[in-house]
C-alpha cells in the first residue's frame, strides 16, 4: 500500500509525504482424520509486515528511521467434542513468537448445549471463557496519519505494549419455525493495556488536534448484543440488532474513548419479483468520548442506504446502490466530530456467476 501526497502554496511545493506499508501473510490449516464423537484442526500462521514514511525526504517515522518491520509466527489447535446429542465442547489454545514483543499463549473454552430441537422450534444455550491477547501493529506504533485538512493528526506511539484480556461469554439463539430467529449475547471482559486512541495530554498544533495512541493499564468492557429475523411472508424479510456496551478505565475513571454505548440496525428485504429485490438498511450510532481528559464527545448519527438488484439473465444480475441517503457527515470544523467520513453515495454494477443459473 502506497501513498503519496503533495502540499504547495502559491506554487511552491512546501511538503513531499511519501508512505509504503507492505504485508505478507501465509496460513496453513489442516483437518485431522475424525475419531467417533470428535474432530480436530491445526493450524500455522506466519505474517510479516514492513513501514516506511518520509517528508522531504527524511523519515517521518515515530521513534524510528528507515524502515521498521516486524514478523510472527503462530500455531493453533482447536476441537469439536460432543458429548451425547446435545452437548458440544470446544476446546483450543495458541501460540504466538513476535520478533518485537516474544512468546505468548492464549488458551479458550467453549459449550454448547442444545435445549430442545424440532422442525417447529430449537432453542440453543452456549457459553465461553478465554484469553486474548494483540500485539500493537506497525501503523500504531510509528505511522503519523496526517488529516491536517480536516483538523487531526494521529500519532503513533513506539512504546505501546501488547493488550491482553480476559473474555466471558453467555448467549443463545431461539428459532421458531422458518419465521423468527432471535439471538442475544451477553459478554465482559477484562483488559490490561488496552490499546486506544485518545486527545487526552496532546493539545493541538496551528488549530490542528493531536491524537495519540495510548496503553489503558486496566479497563473493562462489557454488554449485551441481540438480533432478531422476521419472516413476514415468502417476500418480505425484517432484521433488526442492538448492540448496548459500557466500558470503565479502572485505573483513571470514566469511560473509553471512541466506543458508542448504542448500535442500532435494522434491515428490510423486498423479494417484489422472482428476478428484482430491493433492500434498505438503517444504521445508529450514539455519541461517543473522544476526549478523556476534557469529556469531549463525537455526536450521535443515523444513515439509511437502499439497494436494488435485479437479474437480467441466469447467472448475470445489475445492481443500484445509494449509500447514506441523507448524505450524513461529520462537521469537519470541529475536530471532536467522527461521524461518517463519505456523504451520499452512488453505485451502480453489474454481478456475473460462472455456472450460476440464479443469482439470487
Amino acid at each position: 500500500y502506497r501513498t503519496e501526497s503533495h502540499s504547495s502554496t502559491q506554487g511552491v511545493e512546501l511538503i513531499d509525504r511519501r508512505a509504503k506499508q507492505r504485508m505478507d501473510r501465509l496460513s496453513l490449516q489442516w483437518d485431522l482424520p475424525p475419531v467417533p464423537g470428535q474432530s480436530w484442526q491445526w493450524g500455522a500462521d506466519w505474517h510479516r509486515e514492513t513501514l516506511a514514511q518520509s517528508q522531504n525526504g527524511l523519515s517521518e517515522l515515530q521513534g524510528g528511521d528507515g524502515d521498521v518491520r516486524r514478523s510472527s509466527r503462530e500455531l493453533y489447535l482447536q476441537g469439536d467434542i460432543f458429548l451425547g446429542n446435545r452437548w458440544e465442547l470446544l476446546p483450543g489454545v495458541r501460540w504466538q513468537d513476535d520478533s518485537d514483543f516474544g512468546q505468548h499463549w492464549a488458551p479458550k473454552l467453549a459449550l454448547r448445549h442444545t435445549v430442545f430441537k424440532s422442525d417447529a422450534r430449537s432453542l440453543m444455550l452456549r457459553a465461553s471463557a478465554g484469553h486474548g491477547y494483540r500485539v500493537p501493529n506497525l501503523k500504531e506504533r510509528h505511522y503519523l496519519f496526517d488529516h491536517s485538512a480536516l483538523g487531526y493528526m494521529v500519532i503513533g506511539n513506539p512504546a505501546l505494549q501488547p493488550e491482553s484480556s480476559t473474555s466471558l461469554q453467555l448467549g443463545g439463539v431461539l428459532s421458531l419455525g422458518s419465521r423468527w430467529n432471535l439471538e442475544a449475547n451477553a459478554y465482559l471482559n477484562r483488559v490490561r493495556d488496552l490499546i486506544q486512541v485518545d486527545r487526552n495530554n496532546a493539545g493541538s498544533v496551528n488549530g490542528v488536534s493531536l491524537y495519540h495512541y495510548r496503553n489503558v493499564a486496566r479497563a473493562r468492557t462489557y454488554g449485551l448484543e441481540t438480533q432478531v429475523g422476521w419472516q413476514a411472508s415468502p417476500a418480505w424479510k425484517l432484521m433488526a440488532a442492538l448492540t448496548l456496551g459500557r466500558t470503565r478505565d479502572l485505573d483513571q475513571g470514566g469511560e473509553l474513548t471512541r466506543r458508542p454505548e448504542r448500535i442500532a440496525r435494522v434491515g428490510l428485504d423486498w423479494r417484489a419479483s422472482e428476478a428484482t429485490e430491493l433492500t434498505a438498511r438503517l444504521r445508529h450510532q450514539s455519541s461517543e468520548l473522544v476526549d478523556s481528559s476534557t469529556g469531549a464527545r463525537s455526536d450521535a448519527w443515523s444513515t439509511v442506504d437502499l439497494g436494488l438488484r435485479q437479474r437480467l439473465a441466469p447467472g448475470l444480475s445489475g445492481f443500484v446502490r445509494l449509500d447514506n441517503v441523507f448524505d450524513v457527515q461529520r462537521n469537519f470544523s470541529d475536530p471532536n466530530q467522527f461521524g461518517p467520513l463519505s456523504g451520499r453515495k452512488l453505485m451502480l454494477g453489474l454481478r456475473y456467476g460462472f455456472g450460476v443459473l440464479d443469482e439470487f
